[in-house]
């Protein structure tokens, strides 16, 4: 056996590497299938929130009608409501009370908040005077509380121990003391709480009476636990598990659904206690468990066609092997050792080295194994696990078959066809059974795949089905068409060309050449398409998502602090965005912006937003009414009738809205005189300017409004103001038929026709009561005009002036729209996002943004750049399933070369024989070696350019299928376009490359064919 091994060392080379890459792919895997699981499990943990990957549990006390104090257990039974089995992958539990401290809920002005308590909580925060609380009674309070409302260590404070509703009125409530043993600042950063501490020292409460808030005091357990006092209100036990992240693989966060159920636990069901259960780990559990789902399709289905590949190229040089033995094999059986005998000389000498080659092979697998977890992010490590064990055995038994199949193949030859040396390849039009059934099993699922009867992770397998299809199809085609080529040519006499035709013909390994080149060409080129166009998705989606290079968002809401931070960055690519999502499925988003701004700092693809987009929102060139005092007056000329629905004589009294920093105010000037003249006037807070919105008139519900007013000599303190045009007012229509309707100018005079309303305005055209927005075409518009929400949460009416395909950073239904009309007559709500858009996230340009808002006391709440969510798109397993096929186009072209050298060492005695046969009938040498260099050419030629052609089609039917993303991204950004430069390149380095090998392989068996290679055929 070794010595066999030793004489025929290219044979035995060739099947151990092929044995090897079938074993890799086999055994790769499960191996990488298990790595991406573990870092798909490190990179959800990471990116989560705190709390998220966290466990709280809560029980709040439940006192009834009357005040009767409520057991509720103590946070070391709720510790032991979670399983043993779970417990490990957590750290030490935060045990916890919190209770209500209010001074006297009944009296306004008097102090409200909390008091808690917290394994190690003084650990947590920084002592900045006093000491940490020991007994019973004392606490720690925040260094706001003592600069804000006096509460200094030494002091004491008395809090109600009972809640004010379990109080009869005219009685004292309860009250205990609490002693201030000394104050404390929150550490940044520190979580350990898992709310709050400090923020709200001195701000006022929603309650009636209204109460003034303390920020979170600190005591120890003894405070809510002792027995000799009643419980504080609100009392609520808790517990707080911190995952242990190091501890939780796949296998440990399948657990962790689990705790959806945690609520039911018999301690959490006391019907004096309201439980809270909170955790997000269920939901990531359930995320990373339907992507393992599709990794254990998608790595096996990338892989497959590669092994098959492999595995068919073994199969051909296992043939070409056991052909080249046939003399020996006719030996042994005329030797009287049968077929059996015959089997075993072939399989002793082949059988050692396809199973020597799987050691390096399942030794390559862990390796690459290895290398890809370091790859890949967290800490995924290399598990060798049974279903590693059993990849192992099955392709260790599939090489054993194959291998015993080709050699009883030719074992069981009648002798007499052994020693026959004429050639038994078919050359003709006759289709074989198996080419029949692969031609038209590829041929359905073909057909499956374009008609889209098959579709997801399968649509990997397209390629390679086209491929071998096509492959198929030329090696049916190529043998007689070469040969009635060469012998049509031969007519007219072209040797040259007749000999290489017929060169080709006569190859026994043509068709198997074609078919192999042609399905590793298609999975080459089918693997760079793949790859770019899932990187240019992924970039589009996170461009998308991202909205801009750097996002800051800010606490505040003031946009005005902002806009005096960005004039200090002094870039025009800084600009604030105020984005206003209202609740409910299908509600419009509005993105409020400075148009010159957004364009310099958003990504905006090309021909996205419609042409002249920025100048379409912005504000009309009309200048506000600006007024500047305190006393503000106008006379009013003419007369209006005033009555009620039983025709009584009712005011109607003249008003105006003014906006001051944004802040919108009435104030009534008067009411208007039936018939005559009027000087009215009111007192303003406008010492900084304000603006005039509106010109009001209010009346009693029900009321009728006719006549008409001149409004003069306009003055505020004295200095007379214009109210401009009345083309710079829009008048109030009402759709039953009243109006108010501006006209003049200066003096502007309103004709007044109401029937109805008690409360009618004229509106400032600079407030632009109708907005310009831009629409994405997601949005549903009706004859252009659209209710939009405003920065203030209210509703207001758009006028759609251009429809995009969508808006950076926004949902699909989105309006854009101009940030200084929407506030100029309205503040952003607490519901609104107010964010800052970089057109940079370089490192130091985004920290001197940071630096200038909190110069001007904007906190920074989170930071989110364009690589932090691209990060979010690649770390997924369908990102990681596709760049593995950069791997298998690699190897699939390694394989196609390997057959190539392969074909030309089985063939090459041939060869040389009828080269050398060409000299000796006359063809000039020179001839004969251009023949032998060139006549492989045209066949690999043809079969890259086709499995270029499979590939690309296997990628048009084939990428729409193919999961591109972990979760599909609620904004369409979907861009399938092949990439011909990269595509192109691929297949000429397949030709390139081919073709060398071809060249250089004809090259080495002309250089053999000599005449002494005529003897051997003799």
């Amino acid at each position: 056996m070794w010595r066999a091994l030793g004489y025929r060392k290219g044979q035995a080379a060739a099947l151990a590497v092929l044995a090897a890459l079938v074993t890799a792919c086999a055994v790769f895997a499960p191996l990488y299938d298990r790595a991406m699981q573990q870092a798909l499990v490190d990179v959800k943990l990471d990116q989560a929130p705190v709390l998220d990957t966290a466990l709280r549990m809560q029980v709040q006390a439940l006192s009834g009608d009357g005040y009767v104090p409520a057991h509720i257990p103590a946070p070391d039974d709720l510790v032991a409501a979670v399983p043993t089995d779970i417990r490990h992958d957590f750290r030490a539990p935060t045990l916890g009370w919190t209770a209500t401290a209010d001074e006297d809920p009944r009296v306004g002005g008097t102090l409200a908040g909390q008091v808690t308590s917290r394994t190690a909580a003084c650990d947590h925060v920084r002592i900045v005077s006093g000491r940490c609380p020991a007994k019973a009674g004392e606490i720690l309070v925040s260094t706001q509380d003592q600069k804000v409302l006096g509460l200094n260590p030494g002091k004491s404070v008395t809090v109600a121990e009972q809640p004010a509703e379990h109080v009869p009125d005219g009685q004292p409530l309860p009250q205990r003391e609490l002693a201030i043993v000394g104050t404390y600042a929150p550490i940044a950063g520190d979580d350990w709480f898992h709310e709050p501490l400090t923020g709200w020292a001195g701000s006022s409460t929603e309650t009636v009476p209204s109460l003034v808030r303390h920020e979170m005091w600190l005591s120890t357990d003894a405070t809510f636990t002792d027995t000799t006092t009643s419980p504080l209100p609100d009392l609520r036990s808790s517990v707080l598990f911190r995952l242990a992240k190091g501890r939780v693989g796949i296998d440990q966060l399948r657990k962790l659904t689990t705790l959806a159920g945690l609520s039911g636990a018999p301690v959490l069901r006391e019907t004096t206690a309201l439980p809270e259960v909170h955790t997000g780990l269920p939901a990531i559990a359930t995320s990373v468990a339907s992507q393992v789902d599709d990794s254990r399709v998608l790595v096996p289905l990338i892989l497959l066609p590669l092994g098959v590949l492999c595995l068919v190229v073994l199969w051909l040089v296992l043939l070409t092997i056991t052909d080249l033995r046939r003399t020996e094999v006719a030996v042994a059986r005329l030797r009287g050792q049968g077929v059996r005998g015959a089997r075993r000389l072939l399989t002793t000498e082949l059988l050692p080295a396809v199973l020597l080659g799987a050691v390096p092979g399942a030794l390559a697998a862990l390796v690459g194994a290895w290398l890809a977890a370091r790859a890949l992010p967290g800490d995924a490590g290399l598990e060798v696990r049974p279903p590693v064990w059993l990849a192992l055995v099955g392709v260790l038994l599939v090489l054993v078959a194959t291998t015993l199949v080709a050699a009883v193949r030719v074992a069981r030859t009648p002798v007499d066809a052994l020693v026959r040396r004429s050639s038994t390849v078919r050359r003709g039009w006759r289709l074989r059974v198996l080419d029949a059934v692969l031609l038209t099993g590829c041929g359905v699922t073909a057909a499956a795949f374009v008609t889209g009867s098959l579709s997801g992770p399968f649509a990997y397998a397209a390629p390679a089905l086209f491929a071998l299809l096509v492959g198929l199809v030329l090696a049916y085609l190529l043998t007689p068409l070469a040969a009635a080529g060469g012998r049509a040519l031969l007519r007219r006499r072209a040797t040259g060309g007749a000999l290489g035709l017929l060169d080709a013909a006569r190859s026994q390994s043509l068709r198997s050449t074609v078919t192999v080149l042609t399905v590793a060409t298609a999975l080459t080129v089918f693997s760079v398409d793949a790859v770019l166009v899932a990187d240019r998705n992924r970039d589009a989606a996170a461009r998308q998502e991202a909205g801009a290079p750097a996002v800051l968002d800010v606490s505040t809401t003031d946009v005005g602090a902002i806009d005096e931070a960005l004039q200090e960055v002094g870039d025009p690519r800084v600009t604030p965005v105020v984005t206003i999502q209202p609740p409910g499925a299908g509600a419009v988003t509005t993105l409020a912006v400075r148009p010159e701004g957004f364009a310099k700092a958003a990504l905006i693809p090309p021909g996205v937003l419609p042409a002249g987009w920025a100048k379409a929102i912005s504000p009309s060139g009309v200048d506000p009414v600006d007024v500047t005092g305190r006393h503000l007056s106008v006379t009013v000329s003419g007369g209006v009738s005033a009555v009620d629905l039983r025709a009584n004589p009712v005011e109607a009294v003249l008003g105006v809205d003014l906006v001051t920093n944004r802040l919108a105010f009435h104030r009534d000037l008067g009411p208007l005189p039936a018939s005559g003249t009027a000087r009215l006037a009111t007192a303003i807070p406008c010492d900084k300017t304000c603006h005039l919105e509106a010109l009001t008139l209010t009346t009693t519900v029900g009321a009728s409004l006719v006549g008409e007013v001149t409004l003069d000599r306009v003055a505020v303190d004295g200095k007379p103001v214009s109210l401009g045009a009345s083309q710079t007012w829009a008048g109030y229509d009402d759709p039953d038929g009243g109006a108010v309707v501006p006209s003049g100018g200066d003096p502007l005079t309103l004709t007044i026709r109401t029937q109805g309303p008690d409360a009618v305005a004229v509106t400032q055209a600079w407030f632009g009561t109708t907005a310009a927005a831009v629409a994405t075409k997601g949005t549903s518009v009706t004859d252009k005009t659209l209710s939009i929400s405003g920065i203030d949460g209210k509703s207001r009416p758009a006028t759609v002036v251009g429809r995009a395909d969508r808006l950076p950073g926004a949902p699909v239904r989105a309006v854009l729209t101009d940030l200084d009309v929407l506030q100029r007559a309205a503040r952003p709500s607490s519901d609104a996002r107010v964010s800052v858009w970089l057109g940079s996230s370089d490192h130091a340009f985004v920290e001197r943004v940071e630096h200038a808002l909190a110069d001007h006391d904007v906190a920074v709440t989170s930071t989110r750049t364009l690589a932090d969510v691209r990060r979010g798109y690649d770390q997924s397993i369908p990102t990681w399933s596709v760049q593995l096929g950069v791997l298998t186009g690699l190897a699939a072209l390694g394989v196609a070369v390997l057959m190539l050298a392969v074909a030309a060492v089985s063939g090459w005695r041939v060869r040389a024989r009828d080269l050398a046969s060409l000299w000796v009938g006359g063809v000039p040498r020179r001839t004969v070696g251009r023949l032998a260099v060139a006549a492989q050419l045209p066949t690999i030629a043809v079969a890259v350019l086709a499995g270029a052609v499979s590939g690309l089609v296997g990628s048009a039917v084939s990428m729409s299928a193919i999961p591109l993303f972990a979760e599909t991204p609620e904004v369409d950004t979907l861009d399938l376009a092949t990439p011909w430069l990269a595509v192109g390149a691929a297949t000429v380095v397949c030709l390139v490359l081919l073709g060398a090998i071809g060249a250089v392989a004809g090259r080495a068996v002309f250089r053999r064919a000599d005449l002494d290679r005529l003897k051997e055929g003799a």
